[in-house]
């Protein structure tokens, strides 16, 4: 069918946190859409409305996270929509959206808050992680911090040795954190 979905960019490939995909949401929850290009954030930046027309796309489920993609190969990995073809599934729509996290707690959080922004309030980083590198921007290999809130309860940070802040060190004290909440396999993950 010829269904077209209109949501807002939350997260693009700007701080090199994600790779190959921008994180898309509206009023009923986010999605990712995986791009075959790099620096997308310069057609589709944080806070753009875009349109996307579904048809020839596929909408799948990777390690338990949801993504559009432009096909699925023999061993179920997919690809994302290649450059050439960005204008015939994507319109671009209008800036400056506000891009508003929803304020949820940790022992809130599961798969239906997937791919969406989201605010704890009151976490911090465990305390082998405060004062730590996100993580390792000299040999490029992504880190796992613990965030945990004063509940016991916690969650891990991915963050790619590709991202433009991997060696800033991750702050000590409690304070507020903004980010996508994600799903690898049963596991929720935050990816700043």
């Amino acid at each position: 069918e010829d269904l077209v979905i209109s949501a807002i960019v939350t997260a693009d490939d700007k701080s090199g946190n994600f790779y190959k995909q921008i994180i898309i949401q509206d009023t009923s929850g986010g999605i990712a859409l995986l791009l075959e290009g790099s620096n997308a954030f310069n057609d589709y930046p944080i806070g753009r409305r875009i349109f996307i027309k579904l048809r020839g796309l596929y909408i799948t489920q990777y390690k338990g996270l949801y993504q559009i993609a432009s096909s699925i190969l023999p061993d179920g990995s997919t690809d994302g929509i290649p450059l050439a073809l960005y204008d015939k599934f994507i319109l671009k729509g209008s800036y400056f959206h506000p891009v508003t996290p929803k304020v949820v707690t940790i022992s809130q959080l599961n798969a239906s808050y997937q791919n969406q922004l989201i605010e704890l309030r009151g976490v911090e980083f465990a305390n082998g992680d405060a004062g730590q590198p996100f993580a390792n921007g000299f040999t490029k290999t992504s880190l796992s911090r613990t965030v945990k809130n004063c509940t016991g309860g916690t969650l891990e940070t991915y963050n790619s040795g590709y991202s433009l802040f991997a060696n800033q060190l991750t702050p000590a004290g409690k304070g507020t954190m903004v980010a996508i909440y994600s799903v690898y396999n049963t596991t929720g993950q935050l990816l700043i």
